[in-house]
């Protein structure tokens, strides 16, 4: 039985993840910081709602019902807040680089090009099996003590397994069919940010003026969310989901760096040339607007 062949963008991802970039690693560190943050709020006891036997904590001390939950309410929010604030200041770069969602799409994609050429299958589902639990767990912990483990009994014990290994099921069922479209469609933070324009510098930027692009596509072949790179002003239609269609392209980008990296690695020779960046950069004025006096 014939193996299915990869589509045309996960044929360029299968190149570029070939070569090393600065791009991979800084999304594991930061990604890191965010399981840290995930795991520290309940170890730490400054949040959880403890399904187990009820002893909630709030800001390290024991609570009541009420507090409790409203600890964790408090505690996503404020997690939420900080990531509202970094995108108003640097677009989606959240999404693209500390979102563990985001990622968990991304493993779901080398999964699918280990399976389909064949190759590192094994590593690459077990980079996504691990990345999916250390996720449920992190999740889990807001609501369970993992004093459960110690004084639970056995009943309390398997139905805390079973909960930390359904909720790990579906990150995994996300990866393996839903991903990027939940990005586009169904992220509460996308969702905002695509009837939102803040007015921030960081960004994907296209140098049209260098003349330098070989119009290879290769930019808006990786995106993950199907825009333009290169015109990032142009509306985005057909979104799906609860997603309101007709914002900039820039709305919904996930200022993730995969356009820029197509485009270094087809300028790999010529570096210096490459017209596409993931930067800090102030907008040029259009030659038209140069002309008026």
């Amino acid at each position: 039985m014939a193996t299915p062949s990869l589509s045309p963008r996960l044929r360029l991802l299968r190149v570029l993840h070939a070569q090393p970039h600065r791009y991979p690693r800084l999304r594991w560190l930061t990604q890191a910081v965010t399981f840290a943050i995930l795991f520290a709020v309940p170890l730490l006891h400054l949040a959880r709602f403890d399904l187990w036997d009820g002893r909630h904590l709030w800001a390290g001390r024991p609570v009541g019902f009420v507090y409790g939950g409203g600890g964790v309410f408090i505690s996503i929010l404020a997690f939420y807040t900080i990531t509202f604030v970094l995108n108003a200041a640097m677009g989606r770069v959240f999404c693209g680089f500390g979102c563990p969602i985001g990622e968990v799409s991304r493993l779901g994609d080398d999964v699918e090009i280990a399976a389909k050429s064949g190759k590192n299958r094994l590593a690459a589902r077990a980079r996504a099996g691990a990345f999916a639990l250390g996720l449920a767990v992190a999740v889990s912990l807001w609501f369970v003590s993992p004093r459960v483990f110690v004084e639970g009994s056995a009943r309390a014990v398997a139905a805390t397994l079973a909960g930390v290994g359904a909720l790990a099921a579906v990150v995994h069922l996300h990866g393996r069919f839903w991903r990027w479209r939940f990005c586009e469609g169904f992220c509460p933070i996308g969702i905002y940010y695509s009837a939102v324009q803040t007015d921030h510098g960081f960004g994907v930027h296209f140098d049209r003026a260098s003349g330098t692009c070989k119009e290879c596509d290769a930019c808006s072949l990786v995106c993950p969310v199907g825009l333009d790179p290169r015109d990032l002003t142009k509306p985005k239609d057909n979104v799906g989901g609860v997603a309101i269609d007709g914002f900039p392209g820039q709305n919904h980008c996930l200022t993730c760096g995969e356009c820029v990296r197509a485009c270094e690695h087809q300028f790999r020779k010529a570096p210096a040339l490459v017209p596409l960046r993931l930067s800090f950069h102030a907008r040029a004025a259009s030659p038209e607007r140069a002309a008026e006096p």
